[in-house]
């Protein structure tokens, strides 16, 4: 049986295989994150993704400020591209980007399907498995 981590992994490129998921990551707040290779994605402008990636942190903040008022999901708008970050727990954030002007609609209910599944495999009873899927 593959484990946490490998299957989190195929819901990721699962969810790449959608024509308008250019890039898309789990990040946990202590640092982790899981991600299909970076060859995948179909993002042009990696800077964005890297910016992304480094401000993660941030999204975390925003998340927590605003986890009274029942914060569930962030967009941001860069030109080209909109990033959606979707609140798996406390400590887990989906992050996709898709093109501006994409069928937001559609890709949400893709994105929310892929939170779900995630959700699922969190809550699996725990097996030892070493490695960064202790991060999640």
């Amino acid at each position: 049986m593959e484990d946490k981590f490998g299957r989190m992994l195929k819901v990721l490129e699962d969810l790449l295989k959608e024509e308008d998921i250019l890039a898309v990551r789990l990040a946990a707040g202590v640092g982790g994150s899981i991600a299909p290779p970076q060859s995948s994605l179909k993002i042009r402008n990696l800077n964005i993704w890297n910016m992304v990636n480094n401000t993660v942190s941030e999204a975390f903040t925003i998340f927590g400020k605003f986890d009274p008022f029942g914060v569930d999901k962030m967009y941001i708008e860069l030109g080209d591209y909109e990033v959606i970050f979707f609140k798996v727990d406390r400590r887990t954030l989906l992050i996709s980007v898709i093109p501006a002007l994409a069928n937001k609609g559609l890709l949400e209910v893709e994105i929310e399907n892929a939170r779900r599944d995630i959700v699922k495999i969190l809550r699996e009873p725990e097996e030892k498995t070493p490695g960064l899927a202790d991060s999640f």
